[in-house]
């Protein structure tokens, strides 16, 4: 199960770099769908599933035309990463 959320994050992680490249915003709406995203992440692995549905929107929001500045999208990434490393952290104990 725990290999299923990694593999899952890996993918979010590679739709969120990808995202990168979406250059303009055509809606302020979207800055502020995300900003009240990443204030839902938070860095519990308890809840890893709400995480990966939350940033599984966003990437939606993203991957319909919109775009995002580069530091938002960055540090969803690196939420993904820190996820991930708990995630890893847990298997070993």
């Amino acid at each position: 199960m725990v290999d299923k959320k990694i593999i899952q994050l890996d993918t979010i992680r590679e739709q969120l770099k990808q995202a990168r490249d979406i250059k303009e915003l055509e809606q302020v709406d979207v800055v502020e769908a995300v900003a009240k995203t990443m204030d839902v992440i938070g860095d519990s692995v308890n809840d890893l599933n709400t995480h990966i549905l939350v940033l599984s929107d966003v990437i939606a929001l993203l991957s319909n035309g919109y775009s995002e500045q580069k530091a938002i999208i960055g540090e969803l990434v690196e939420r993904v990463d820190k996820l991930e490393y708990k995630i890893a952290k847990q298997t070993n104990w």
